[in-house]
């Protein structure tokens, strides 16, 4: 069975700002969201060094990471503390349904680092909510995503960081 999401889920998105007001952000604030397995092979080293370097020059964004922790929580926690980043970051937990979609809604952009990331329903949940995606070029789909819907990026923090 071909990779793909039931487009019906995201007919009635939820209204904008939501998830902003449930986790006491406000409208000015831009929202990089990264939504999966807290896990080591999905690049969010890449992710938090990269958002480290830009949240200097833009103090009014934040970082959220959803999903649940698959062994890599304490080690990402140590990171964003040594890089001074805890107040710009949050963890939200998992997110399903109605809070995932909000999440998507509120996001100024979806960023997944991952080097190998085959497919990734992900990509595709974030762009039926209208919200563009970074993704690395190793991706799956990165050919559709790239200057397109988003931007595909070599896969270190350097790259990533510019496309902010």
């Amino acid at each position: 069975m071909p990779n793909g999401i039931d487009l019906a889920e995201f007919e009635n998105l939820p209204t904008r700002g939501n998830f902003r007001r449930k986790y006491g952000l406000s409208n000015e604030e831009k929202i990089v969201l990264f939504l999966g397995r807290i896990n080591q092979v999905k690049g969010l080293d890449l992710l938090v060094k990269a958002f480290a370097s830009i949240s200097r020059e833009m103090a009014d964004t934040k970082l959220i990471i959803a999903g649940p922790d698959d062994g890599y929580l304490s080690t990402l926690e140590q990171l964003i503390e040594k890089l001074n980043i805890k107040a710009q970051t949050l963890f939200t937990g998992p997110l399903f349904g109605k809070a995932k979609l909000e999440a998507y809604v509120d996001a100024d952009v979806f960023v997944n680092p991952r080097a190998d990331e085959i497919f990734g329903l992900v990509f595709l949940e974030s762009l039926a909510c209208g919200t563009p995606v970074i993704c690395s070029q190793g991706c799956g789909i990165a050919n559709i995503i790239d200057n397109q819907v988003g931007f595909a990026v070599s896969n270190d923090a350097d790259h990533l960081k510019m496309l902010y």
